[in-house]
């Protein structure tokens, strides 16, 4: 399993980048409910973006926000800059 940031979800969209459709297609995989969020509540994204977007929603796992992922997420943007 690898979980997956927004950001793949996004790019995977887009006709450079389909070569990362088959990570958010494969249902081992996942995401945080966090990048639901992000990538649902973006104000400009499309509405085919948004169609596709909640497909790949339905497939992959979905890990719910609860203190570890808010922790790690915490840790992870200091560390990183994010």
């Amino acid at each position: 399993m690898k979980l997956l940031d927004s950001n793949i979800i996004i790019y995977s969209y887009q006709p450079n980048f389909s070569y990362l459709k088959p990570l958010v297609l494969d249902p081992e995989n996942a995401i945080s409910a966090i990048s639901q969020l992000e990538i649902l509540g973006f104000h400009s994204i499309s509405i085919s973006e948004e169609t596709y977007c909640e497909y790949v929603f339905k497939i992959l796992q979905t890990f719910p926000i609860d203190n570890t992922v808010l922790s790690k997420a915490i840790e992870l943007r200091k560390t990183y800059k994010m």
